[in-house]
Protein backbone atom coordinates (compact mmCIF):
# COMPACT_ATOMS: atom_id res chain seq x y z
CA UNK A 1 0.00 0.00 0.00
CA UNK A 2 2.86 1.85 -0.12
CA UNK A 3 2.48 5.43 -2.28
CA UNK A 4 5.66 6.69 -2.99
CA UNK A 5 6.71 10.51 -4.29
CA UNK A 6 10.32 10.03 -4.95
CA UNK A 7 12.99 11.35 -6.95
CA UNK A 8 14.95 14.36 -8.05
CA UNK A 9 11.30 15.82 -8.76
CA UNK A 10 10.33 15.95 -4.88
CA UNK A 11 11.89 17.31 -1.93
CA UNK A 12 9.54 17.95 1.66
CA UNK A 13 9.98 20.38 4.14
CA UNK A 14 10.04 23.32 5.03
CA UNK A 15 12.53 24.28 7.54
CA UNK A 16 16.35 24.79 6.86
CA UNK A 17 18.85 24.31 10.21
CA UNK A 18 19.82 27.29 12.07
CA UNK A 19 23.91 27.39 11.71
CA UNK A 20 24.36 27.97 15.45
CA UNK A 21 22.94 24.52 16.18
CA UNK A 22 25.21 21.81 17.60
CA UNK A 23 25.09 17.94 17.24
CA UNK A 24 25.75 16.98 20.36
CA UNK A 25 23.62 13.94 22.04
CA UNK A 26 21.15 16.20 24.30
CA UNK A 27 20.21 14.99 27.68
CA UNK A 28 16.60 15.51 29.14
CA UNK A 29 16.49 19.34 30.68
CA UNK A 30 17.39 19.39 34.94
CA UNK A 31 15.02 21.40 36.35
CA UNK A 32 17.00 25.04 36.44
CA UNK A 33 16.49 27.71 39.10
CA UNK A 34 14.42 30.48 38.59
CA UNK A 35 15.99 33.76 37.50
CA UNK A 36 16.11 36.43 39.39
CA UNK A 37 13.21 38.90 39.68
CA UNK A 38 13.20 41.57 37.06
CA UNK A 39 10.64 43.77 35.78
CA UNK A 40 9.42 44.04 32.29
CA UNK A 41 7.30 46.32 31.91
CA UNK A 42 6.75 48.88 34.84
CA UNK A 43 3.14 49.65 33.31
CA UNK A 44 1.48 46.02 33.90
CA UNK A 45 0.87 44.54 36.54
CA UNK A 46 3.35 41.61 37.07
CA UNK A 47 2.63 38.14 37.23
CA UNK A 48 3.48 34.38 38.32
CA UNK A 49 4.71 31.97 35.58
CA UNK A 50 4.42 28.20 36.59
CA UNK A 51 4.06 26.71 39.88
CA UNK A 52 6.04 27.87 43.08
CA UNK A 53 6.21 24.54 45.23
CA UNK A 54 7.20 21.28 45.11
CA UNK A 55 3.18 20.01 44.91
CA UNK A 56 2.76 22.28 41.69
CA UNK A 57 0.12 24.45 43.41
CA UNK A 58 0.34 27.84 41.82
CA UNK A 59 0.91 30.84 44.62
CA UNK A 60 -0.22 34.56 43.92
CA UNK A 61 -3.13 35.87 41.71
CA UNK A 62 -4.17 33.50 39.27
CA UNK A 63 -4.33 35.75 36.35
CA UNK A 64 -2.17 38.84 35.27
CA UNK A 65 -3.50 42.71 33.61
CA UNK A 66 -3.24 40.89 30.64
CA UNK A 67 -5.47 38.00 31.05
CA UNK A 68 -2.62 34.93 31.27
CA UNK A 69 -3.95 32.80 33.82
CA UNK A 70 -2.22 30.15 35.64
CA UNK A 71 -2.86 26.07 35.72
CA UNK A 72 -2.00 23.53 38.05
CA UNK A 73 0.76 21.18 36.96
CA UNK A 74 1.05 18.08 38.49
CA UNK A 75 4.54 17.82 38.83
CA UNK A 76 6.92 21.14 39.28
CA UNK A 77 9.80 19.68 36.83
CA UNK A 78 7.36 19.47 33.56
CA UNK A 79 8.73 20.89 30.22
CA UNK A 80 5.77 21.11 28.21
CA UNK A 81 6.86 20.84 24.44
CA UNK A 82 3.24 21.01 22.77
CA UNK A 83 -0.39 21.78 23.53
CA UNK A 84 -3.62 21.09 21.63
CA UNK A 85 -6.10 22.74 22.88
CA UNK A 86 -10.00 22.32 22.56
CA UNK A 87 -13.30 24.24 23.89
CA UNK A 88 -13.35 22.86 27.10
CA UNK A 89 -10.15 20.78 27.37
CA UNK A 90 -6.73 20.76 26.32
CA UNK A 91 -3.85 18.00 25.86
CA UNK A 92 -0.26 18.40 26.45
CA UNK A 93 3.05 16.80 25.94
CA UNK A 94 5.76 17.65 28.72
CA UNK A 95 8.63 16.08 29.37
CA UNK A 96 9.94 15.41 32.87
CA UNK A 97 13.91 14.81 34.07
CA UNK A 98 11.94 12.45 36.70
CA UNK A 99 9.46 11.06 34.91
CA UNK A 100 10.22 10.76 31.01
CA UNK A 101 8.13 12.04 28.89
CA UNK A 102 4.46 12.56 30.10
CA UNK A 103 1.07 13.27 28.52
CA UNK A 104 -1.81 15.59 30.26
CA UNK A 105 -5.40 16.50 30.05
CA UNK A 106 -7.01 19.79 31.19
CA UNK A 107 -10.54 20.25 31.72
CA UNK A 108 -12.40 23.45 32.60
CA UNK A 109 -14.08 22.07 35.11
CA UNK A 110 -11.27 22.94 37.68
CA UNK A 111 -8.30 24.24 35.44
CA UNK A 112 -6.07 21.40 36.50
CA UNK A 113 -3.97 19.03 34.73
CA UNK A 114 -3.88 15.47 35.28
CA UNK A 115 -1.71 12.28 33.40
CA UNK A 116 -3.57 10.43 31.03
CA UNK A 117 -0.43 8.25 29.71
CA UNK A 118 0.08 4.48 31.12
CA UNK A 119 4.01 4.93 30.73
CA UNK A 120 4.77 2.83 28.38
CA UNK A 121 6.82 5.20 26.11
CA UNK A 122 9.06 5.18 29.33
CA UNK A 123 8.58 1.46 30.04
CA UNK A 124 9.89 0.07 26.63
CA UNK A 125 12.17 2.79 25.70
CA UNK A 126 10.60 4.51 23.03
CA UNK A 127 10.69 7.79 23.64
CA UNK A 128 13.99 9.61 24.41
CA UNK A 129 12.00 12.99 24.00
CA UNK A 130 8.41 14.54 23.51
CA UNK A 131 7.84 16.15 20.04
CA UNK A 132 4.08 16.82 18.94
CA UNK A 133 0.32 16.63 20.44
CA UNK A 134 -2.59 16.82 18.04
CA UNK A 135 -6.39 15.45 18.95
CA UNK A 136 -9.57 15.20 16.78
CA UNK A 137 -11.23 15.57 19.26
CA UNK A 138 -11.94 15.24 23.71
CA UNK A 139 -12.09 11.42 23.52
CA UNK A 140 -9.30 11.05 20.95
CA UNK A 141 -5.41 11.98 20.99
CA UNK A 142 -2.28 11.31 19.32
CA UNK A 143 1.29 12.07 20.23
CA UNK A 144 4.50 11.82 18.70
CA UNK A 145 7.94 11.28 20.59
CA UNK A 146 11.51 10.52 19.16
CA UNK A 147 13.86 9.24 17.40
CA UNK A 148 10.17 7.80 15.96
CA UNK A 149 7.01 6.45 17.52
CA UNK A 150 3.67 7.92 17.25
CA UNK A 151 0.79 7.00 20.29
CA UNK A 152 -2.37 6.27 19.50
CA UNK A 153 -5.47 7.14 22.76
CA UNK A 154 -8.68 6.77 23.15
CA UNK A 155 -11.26 8.04 26.84
CA UNK A 156 -11.91 5.34 28.50
CA UNK A 157 -15.85 4.54 28.49
CA UNK A 158 -17.75 4.13 32.32
CA UNK A 159 -16.67 1.56 34.39
CA UNK A 160 -13.30 1.72 32.47
CA UNK A 161 -10.88 4.40 33.81
CA UNK A 162 -7.81 4.31 32.12
CA UNK A 163 -7.25 5.44 29.14
CA UNK A 164 -6.41 3.00 25.97
CA UNK A 165 -2.93 3.45 24.55
CA UNK A 166 -1.08 1.79 20.99
CA UNK A 167 2.05 3.07 19.61
CA UNK A 168 3.21 2.04 16.50
CA UNK A 169 7.58 2.66 15.37
CA UNK A 170 7.86 4.09 12.00
CA UNK A 171 10.61 3.97 9.51
CA UNK A 172 13.59 5.90 8.51
CA UNK A 173 14.02 6.46 5.04
CA UNK A 174 17.14 8.61 5.30
CA UNK A 175 20.45 8.05 4.24
CA UNK A 176 21.76 8.62 7.78
CA UNK A 177 20.10 8.79 10.52
CA UNK A 178 19.49 12.66 12.04
CA UNK A 179 21.45 13.06 15.17
CA UNK A 180 20.63 14.99 18.54
CA UNK A 181 17.66 16.58 19.16
CA UNK A 182 16.97 17.54 15.75
CA UNK A 183 15.53 13.72 16.00
CA UNK A 184 12.56 15.61 18.19
CA UNK A 185 12.19 18.52 15.31
CA UNK A 186 11.43 16.08 12.58
CA UNK A 187 8.68 13.68 14.41
CA UNK A 188 5.11 14.84 14.32
CA UNK A 189 1.64 14.18 14.33
CA UNK A 190 -1.28 16.19 12.77
CA UNK A 191 -4.51 15.57 11.00
CA UNK A 192 -7.73 17.79 9.83
CA UNK A 193 -9.86 15.34 11.26
CA UNK A 194 -10.78 11.65 13.10
CA UNK A 195 -10.23 10.22 9.53
CA UNK A 196 -7.67 12.05 7.92
CA UNK A 197 -4.40 11.56 10.30
CA UNK A 198 -1.06 12.13 9.41
CA UNK A 199 2.77 11.69 10.75
CA UNK A 200 5.83 12.55 10.06
CA UNK A 201 9.54 11.07 10.73
CA UNK A 202 13.05 12.21 9.60
CA UNK A 203 12.35 12.75 5.89
CA UNK A 204 8.99 10.63 5.08
CA UNK A 205 5.19 11.84 5.63
CA UNK A 206 3.09 8.53 6.48
CA UNK A 207 -1.03 8.63 6.78
CA UNK A 208 -3.03 6.65 8.99
CA UNK A 209 -5.46 3.73 7.88
CA UNK A 210 -7.59 1.93 9.56
CA UNK A 211 -7.46 -1.83 8.23
CA UNK A 212 -11.11 -2.60 10.06
CA UNK A 213 -9.41 -4.87 12.92
CA UNK A 214 -9.31 -1.47 15.51
CA UNK A 215 -5.62 -1.06 14.51
CA UNK A 216 -3.69 1.77 12.76
CA UNK A 217 -1.51 1.10 9.81
CA UNK A 218 0.83 3.94 9.02
CA UNK A 219 1.23 4.40 4.88
CA UNK A 220 4.13 5.86 3.58
CA UNK A 221 2.30 9.04 2.22
CA UNK A 222 5.69 10.97 0.69
CA UNK A 223 9.58 10.45 0.72
CA UNK A 224 11.75 13.15 0.48
CA UNK A 225 14.74 11.39 -1.08
CA UNK A 226 16.09 13.69 -3.73
CA UNK A 227 19.73 13.79 -2.16
CA UNK A 228 22.05 15.66 -4.43
CA UNK A 229 25.33 14.25 -2.58
CA UNK A 230 25.83 11.27 -0.80
CA UNK A 231 26.22 13.05 2.28
CA UNK A 232 22.93 15.34 2.21
CA UNK A 233 20.47 14.67 4.91
CA UNK A 234 16.32 15.49 4.30
CA UNK A 235 13.87 16.34 7.04
CA UNK A 236 9.95 17.01 6.97
CA UNK A 237 9.30 19.23 9.85
CA UNK A 238 6.08 20.03 9.65
CA UNK A 239 2.03 19.70 7.27
CA UNK A 240 -0.55 22.26 7.29
CA UNK A 241 -3.36 22.27 5.48
CA UNK A 242 -7.18 22.06 5.21
CA UNK A 243 -8.09 18.28 3.87
CA UNK A 244 -6.65 15.64 2.22
CA UNK A 245 -6.18 16.61 -0.94
CA UNK A 246 -4.66 20.33 -0.11
CA UNK A 247 -1.73 20.10 2.15
CA UNK A 248 2.02 21.97 2.76
CA UNK A 249 4.69 19.63 3.57
CA UNK A 250 7.72 20.99 4.86
CA UNK A 251 11.31 20.54 6.09
CA UNK A 252 14.85 21.28 5.02
CA UNK A 253 17.93 19.64 3.15
CA UNK A 254 21.38 20.26 4.53
CA UNK A 255 24.62 18.58 4.74
CA UNK A 256 24.75 17.67 8.41
CA UNK A 257 21.55 19.14 11.06
CA UNK A 258 24.09 18.71 13.84
CA UNK A 259 25.90 21.23 12.18
CA UNK A 260 23.14 23.56 9.84
CA UNK A 261 23.50 25.60 6.40
CA UNK A 262 20.56 23.96 4.69
CA UNK A 263 17.89 25.24 2.61
CA UNK A 264 14.54 25.57 3.25
CA UNK A 265 11.86 22.99 0.95
CA UNK A 266 8.03 23.37 0.68
CA UNK A 267 5.74 20.94 -0.79
CA UNK A 268 2.05 21.33 -1.51
CA UNK A 269 -0.25 18.71 -2.53
CA UNK A 270 -3.71 19.41 -4.23
CA UNK A 271 -5.33 16.37 -5.70
CA UNK A 272 -3.53 13.55 -6.17
CA UNK A 273 -0.24 15.53 -7.27
CA UNK A 274 2.72 16.98 -5.46
CA UNK A 275 4.28 19.92 -6.49
CA UNK A 276 7.58 21.58 -5.15
CA UNK A 277 7.14 24.91 -4.20
CA UNK A 278 10.62 25.62 -3.01
CA UNK A 279 13.85 24.64 -2.68
CA UNK A 280 17.52 24.83 -3.34
CA UNK A 281 20.81 23.95 -3.96
CA UNK A 282 23.57 23.82 -1.15
CA UNK A 283 26.99 25.15 -2.45
CA UNK A 284 27.55 25.72 0.22
CA UNK A 285 24.88 28.87 0.79
CA UNK A 286 21.61 27.89 -0.66
CA UNK A 287 21.54 28.51 -4.39
CA UNK A 288 18.26 28.31 -6.90
CA UNK A 289 17.78 25.37 -8.34
CA UNK A 290 16.59 24.45 -12.06
CA UNK A 291 12.75 24.91 -12.42
CA UNK A 292 12.23 25.77 -8.84
CA UNK A 293 12.71 29.27 -7.64
CA UNK A 294 14.80 29.65 -4.57
CA UNK A 295 11.91 31.53 -2.81
CA UNK A 296 11.99 30.63 0.89
CA UNK A 297 15.93 31.85 0.61
CA UNK A 298 18.21 30.47 3.14
CA UNK A 299 15.68 30.53 6.30
CA UNK A 300 16.29 28.35 9.59
CA UNK A 301 14.34 26.40 10.87
CA UNK A 302 11.04 27.56 10.86
CA UNK A 303 8.57 28.01 14.27
CA UNK A 304 5.32 26.61 12.68
CA UNK A 305 3.61 25.98 9.90
CA UNK A 306 -0.21 26.25 9.38
CA UNK A 307 -2.87 26.51 6.50
CA UNK A 308 -4.97 30.16 5.85
CA UNK A 309 -7.48 28.88 3.45
CA UNK A 310 -7.13 25.76 0.55
CA UNK A 311 -4.38 28.38 -1.04
CA UNK A 312 -2.12 29.71 1.69
CA UNK A 313 0.62 28.64 4.22
CA UNK A 314 2.09 30.98 7.06
CA UNK A 315 4.98 30.60 8.71
CA UNK A 316 7.72 32.38 10.69
CA UNK A 317 11.84 32.03 11.08
CA UNK A 318 14.05 34.32 13.72
CA UNK A 319 12.14 37.91 13.62
CA UNK A 320 10.54 37.35 10.35
CA UNK A 321 6.43 35.93 9.60
CA UNK A 322 6.10 34.89 5.61
CA UNK A 323 2.91 34.00 4.05
CA UNK A 324 3.17 31.84 0.69
CA UNK A 325 0.37 32.04 -1.62
CA UNK A 326 -1.18 30.22 -4.33
CA UNK A 327 -2.94 31.72 -7.33
CA UNK A 328 -6.45 30.91 -7.62
CA UNK A 329 -5.56 29.27 -11.28
CA UNK A 330 -2.68 27.06 -9.31
CA UNK A 331 0.03 28.51 -11.97
CA UNK A 332 1.78 30.51 -9.61
CA UNK A 333 2.54 32.35 -6.17
CA UNK A 334 3.80 34.93 -4.22
CA UNK A 335 5.65 35.96 -0.91
CA UNK A 336 4.27 37.92 1.59
CA UNK A 337 6.67 38.91 4.87
CA UNK A 338 6.27 40.90 7.85
CA UNK A 339 9.61 41.57 10.20
CA UNK A 340 8.54 42.09 13.88
CA UNK A 341 10.42 45.37 14.92
CA UNK A 342 13.58 45.67 16.87
CA UNK A 343 11.19 47.45 19.31
CA UNK A 344 8.97 44.49 19.86
CA UNK A 345 12.04 42.68 21.42
CA UNK A 346 13.21 45.79 23.54
CA UNK A 347 11.07 44.16 26.72
CA UNK A 348 14.01 41.55 27.00
CA UNK A 349 16.91 43.81 26.65
CA UNK A 350 20.02 43.34 23.91
CA UNK A 351 21.97 40.27 25.06
CA UNK A 352 25.38 40.64 23.36
CA UNK A 353 25.91 38.21 20.43
CA UNK A 354 22.30 36.67 21.15
CA UNK A 355 19.70 36.68 18.26
CA UNK A 356 16.49 37.21 18.64
CA UNK A 357 13.55 34.56 17.24
CA UNK A 358 10.11 33.41 16.90
CA UNK A 359 9.23 29.47 18.37
CA UNK A 360 5.56 29.61 17.45
CA UNK A 361 2.40 31.35 16.34
CA UNK A 362 -1.11 31.27 16.50
CA UNK A 363 -3.13 32.96 13.56
CA UNK A 364 -6.30 34.31 15.00
CA UNK A 365 -7.25 35.94 11.03
CA UNK A 366 -5.19 36.29 8.40
CA UNK A 367 -3.26 39.53 9.62
CA UNK A 368 -3.97 39.14 13.01
CA UNK A 369 -1.87 36.49 15.12
CA UNK A 370 0.23 35.79 18.54
CA UNK A 371 3.44 34.98 18.81
CA UNK A 372 6.11 33.65 20.97
CA UNK A 373 10.15 33.98 21.31
CA UNK A 374 13.04 35.06 22.93
CA UNK A 375 16.60 35.31 22.16
CA UNK A 376 18.56 32.01 21.07
CA UNK A 377 20.75 31.93 24.06
CA UNK A 378 18.51 33.86 27.21
CA UNK A 379 16.02 32.15 29.20
CA UNK A 380 13.54 34.81 29.10
CA UNK A 381 10.57 34.67 26.55
CA UNK A 382 8.35 37.48 24.88
CA UNK A 383 4.83 37.19 23.92
CA UNK A 384 3.35 39.06 21.81
CA UNK A 385 -0.07 40.14 19.23
CA UNK A 386 0.53 41.64 16.00
CA UNK A 387 -2.42 43.51 14.37
CA UNK A 388 -1.85 44.52 10.25
CA UNK A 389 0.64 42.63 9.95
CA UNK A 390 1.33 43.02 6.22
CA UNK A 391 1.46 46.50 6.63
CA UNK A 392 4.38 48.22 6.63
CA UNK A 393 6.08 48.09 9.83
CA UNK A 394 2.67 46.54 11.15
CA UNK A 395 1.32 46.87 15.01
CA UNK A 396 2.55 44.96 17.08
CA UNK A 397 1.85 45.57 21.12
CA UNK A 398 3.94 43.28 24.10
CA UNK A 399 1.89 40.91 26.41
CA UNK A 400 3.57 40.64 29.85
CA UNK A 401 3.38 36.87 31.53
CA UNK A 402 5.42 38.19 34.36
CA UNK A 403 3.83 36.75 38.07
CA UNK A 404 5.43 38.45 41.22
CA UNK A 405 8.09 39.90 39.07
CA UNK A 406 9.53 36.77 37.83
CA UNK A 407 9.00 36.64 33.70
CA UNK A 408 8.14 33.27 31.71
CA UNK A 409 11.24 31.81 30.03
CA UNK A 410 10.85 31.45 26.37
CA UNK A 411 7.72 29.59 25.52
CA UNK A 412 7.99 26.17 23.31
CA UNK A 413 4.10 27.10 21.61
CA UNK A 414 1.70 28.79 21.29
CA UNK A 415 -1.82 27.56 20.19
CA UNK A 416 -5.99 28.62 20.80
CA UNK A 417 -9.09 27.50 19.20
CA UNK A 418 -10.44 31.12 19.75
CA UNK A 419 -9.24 34.91 20.85
CA UNK A 420 -10.81 33.86 24.14
CA UNK A 421 -9.27 30.31 24.23
CA UNK A 422 -5.27 30.87 23.95
CA UNK A 423 -2.19 28.62 25.34
CA UNK A 424 1.35 28.83 26.19
CA UNK A 425 3.19 26.50 27.62
CA UNK A 426 7.10 26.02 28.45
CA UNK A 427 9.32 24.76 30.71
CA UNK A 428 7.17 24.36 34.15
CA UNK A 429 4.18 26.20 32.93
CA UNK A 430 0.65 26.33 31.03
CA UNK A 431 -0.51 29.88 30.78
CA UNK A 432 -4.01 30.38 29.81
CA UNK A 433 -6.03 33.22 28.20
CA UNK A 434 -9.53 33.72 28.36
CA UNK A 435 -10.19 37.28 27.47
CA UNK A 436 -9.57 38.70 24.19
Amino acid sequence: MKRLAIGGGLAMGFMAVAACATSEEPTRPLPEPEPEPKVVDASVQDVVVGSDDANGEPSGPPCNADGWCKTVLPDADLVLKDIWPLPEQAFAIADSYNSGVKVLEWTSADSTWRYIDDNSQNEKAFAEFGARIWAPSADEVYYAVSPGTVFHGTRPVPPATAWSWSSSRLQDNNVRPIEGDYRARTIGVWGTGSQDVYAWHSNTVFRAERPGNGGIEWVVEYVANDFDTADEQLAISGIAGTAGDDLWFAGARSGDFGIGGGCSILVRKAGEGYRRIADGVRSPNCTAREGVPLLLGNVTWPTELQSWGPNRVFFGALDTLLAVQIMEDGGAYSVREAVVPSAVWEPLGTPFGDISKITSFWRESEDHLWFVGGYAKSARGLVARGTRIWDDGGNFQFSSTAHNGVPSRVANRIRGTSATNLWIVGDRYALHKTTP
